[in-house]
């Protein structure tokens, strides 16, 4: 069954095959993608247990299946690659693997750059279900801005605002539909300047000049530099402005998407879904 694989794809399917271990397959697997730079964290992968090497081969998976030619990477910078590996040892969510193989990606064009590093503690420093808030906010806006506008520019992206229903975004996260639940990934992500969250409440409520009209409970949050170029580079490209981030229109998805979501203004918009 294995005849037709190439030698990498043999060992990421270590773990339905008898003559890898686990362990093995996921040090060889980081050793083909990420070059000599894993000899820089080889006393960490010598501790690797099965759970954590498990993890790291659903990374490199990832990565493969991004792959038109069966060809190693360019080295990656041992900072980042150390960062990554820490990061994906740990996670067995497939979107969070999803934006590490981008990082891994992008960090492969500059092996003697460490700027994905950055990228990469972000993500680190995210749960799960902050990941997915992220992911599906800014495909929404992808998919839903009329036209590509400035995203540093923050009454632009008041007027593009991406709106969800407190229940759909509830479903995606795999949490209660209620403020509190909610609030927690969407906040986190306002906190860490990913994106500006500018309600979570009932139709009715108005604030800080705040009009709108919606149908039911919804959640509105505007889009920004940062957190586009996050998602550019899980993307595996490099975020060089607004062009770079609304260029990947048509790129496959890599995770769920909000199921009724809008694109409109915050302040005195009409949202329909």
């Amino acid at each position: 069954m294995t005849d037709d694989l190439g030698p990498i794809d043999v060992i990421l399917s270590a773990t339905h095959i008898d003559e890898f271990t686990v362990g093995g397959a996921a040090v060889t697997a980081a050793a083909w993608f990420l070059g000599p730079s894993i000899k820089a964290v080889r006393s960490n992968v010598a501790q690797w247990t099965d759970y954590q090497s498990a993890n790291i081969l659903g990374l490199f998976k990832k990565i493969r299946a991004r792959q038109d030619e069966l060809v190693p990477l360019e080295p990656v910078h041992p900072r980042v690659s150390a960062q990554i590996l820490e990061t994906a040892s740990w996670s067995a969510d497939g979107l969070v693997q999803e934006y590490l193989a981008g990082l891994v990606i992008d960090a492969a064009r500059d092996a003697d750059s460490d700027s994905s590093l950055f990228y990469a503690r972000i993500v680190d420093r995210l749960t799960s279900a902050q990941v997915r808030a992220h992911y599906a906010t800014y495909r929404a806006l992808l998919d839903g801005a009329e036209a590509p506008f400035e995203l540093g520019h923050q009454q632009e992206a008041e007027r593009n605002a991406v709106w969800v229903p407190t229940r759909d975004a509830a479903n995606l996260l795999g949490v209660a539909s209620n403020e509190f639940d909610l609030e927690e990934p969407f906040v986190a992500l306002d906190k860490d300047g990913l994106l500006a969250v500018h309600v979570i409440d009932t139709p009715d409520e108005v604030h800080q000049g705040l009009s709108t009209a919606v149908s039911e409970p919804s959640i509105a949050a505007s889009c920004n530099p940062l957190g586009a170029a996050l998602f550019t580079r899980a993307h595996g490209a490099r975020y060089a402005g607004t062009s770079s981030f609304f260029a990947l229109k048509d790129e496959p998805l890599l995770g769920e998407v909000f199921h009724r979501c809008a694109v409109t203004k915050v302040f005195g918009g009409t949202v329909t879904y």
